[in-house]
């Protein structure tokens, strides 16, 4: 299980093909999830039309095992074949793996939320940590 905090995207650009297309998506929306069959978070946005690295910083971060990027609308036609195409070529994901975080009263809830810790070792860790403020 990961907490994902934004995810970047480049879109492809055809150097071999005259004009040097680019295949990019009009938007994106990327679907989150612990468990394939219960999809529990997404985000949507405009992708730029250019081939550099987009950051998409997400809204709040977010816990999974899993994320679907979903391509939506194309920018133009394929010269050859007169067919549409979106191309990703390189993706990134930022965040921080739920193994890596301390126990501090952030990561414990955190952790519970995920179901790796109980949530009553959040709250127990919560109310030593505010005894100590």
């Amino acid at each position: 299980m990961v907490c994902v905090n934004s995810i970047s995207l480049a879109a492809h650009r055809a150097h071999w093909q005259p004009d040097h297309p680019l295949y990019a998506p009009k938007r994106i929306r990327f679907i989150f999830g612990v468990a394939p069959e219960m999809p529990h978070d997404s985000f949507e946005a405009e992708f730029r039309p250019n081939s550099h690295m987009q950051k998409f910083q997400l809204p709040r971060p977010v816990l999974a095992t899993w994320c679907t990027i979903v391509l939506i609308g194309r920018f133009g036609m394929q010269p050859y074949d007169s067919l549409y195409y979106t191309v990703i070529s390189r993706v990134q994901g930022d965040g921080w793996p739920l193994d890596s975080l301390d126990d501090s009263p952030i990561a414990l809830a955190l952790k519970s939320l995920a179901g790796v810790v109980t949530e009553e070792a959040a709250n127990n860790a919560y109310h030593d940590y505010e005894a100590t403020r």
